[in-house]
This record gives structure tokens, C-alpha cells and sequence, in this order.
């Protein structure tokens, strides 16, 4: 797993998805990385496992949609859109999980145009 880089599309596309959803306030890339998802606008303390699953499970395919979309992004071979909005519903769902770790599982779950092959 790389670390949080501006040179990594998945994590810069991460990133301005967020500030695009309006759940980072503007947050510099270099301090989005270590931002708790309990730091997101979308988090509250107050929602049910139920409540905070559907909030996670819409920002997720949000997010699927803004790479997909507008970013020009492919599934990484073997990914389905289920299993990327799972990966990051995942993680969008967990109070200690950062927004590096969201990024690294768009990594994981994404080709972003012009990326480089591994």
C-alpha cells in the first residue's frame, strides 16, 4: 500500500470527490489523508448502524460515480461497482478508518485514466 501521495490519482481523485460532496470543508491534500471519518460532514455520533450503512453505502456509489464518470475510471480487473461501493461503504462506515485508507481502497478497486500500469 503507497502512502497518501498527490501523485497517486486514486488518492487526488479521492480527495477533490470529497471537497466536490462537500464532506472535507476544503482541507488541504496533505492533511485530508490522516482525517477520520468521523471528521466527515456526513458523520454523526447519533445515527444507528442502520442510519450510518445507508449514508455510507450513498457516498460510496457518490464517489463511484464522480471516477467513473468524470474522471474516466475503469474497474480494476475482477472489481465489481458492487464490490468498490462495499470496499468504501467499508470504510466510509468506520469511525477510526482516515480518508488515506479510502483512498488506497479506491487504489485497490480503480484504473484512473492516463495511471500507470503497476
Amino acid at each position: 500500500m503507497s502512502d497518501w501521495s498527490n501523485n497517486n490519482l486514486a488518492h487526488r481523485h479521492t480527495w477533490m470527490g470529497l471537497i466536490v460532496l462537500r464532506e472535507l470543508n476544503n482541507k488541504t491534500f496533505d492533511k485530508a489523508g490522516a482525517l477520520l471519518m468521523n471528521s466527515l460532514a456526513s458523520w454523526s455520533d447519533l445515527d444507528s448502524a442502520t442510519m450510518r450503512a445507508t449514508k455510507s453505502n450513498t457516498l460510496a456509489a457518490q464517489i463511484d460515480n464522480i471516477f467513473r464518470l468524470f474522471q474516466g475510471a475503469q474497474y480494476e480487473s475482477g472489481i465489481t461497482r458492487a464490490a468498490a461501493v462495499k470496499c468504501m461503504s467499508t470504510v466510509l462506515q468506520t469511525r477510526s478508518k482516515t480518508v488515506k485508507e479510502l483512498g488506497h481502497c479506491a487504489d485497490d478497486c480503480y484504473r484512473f485514466k492516463n495511471e500507470q500500469p503497476p
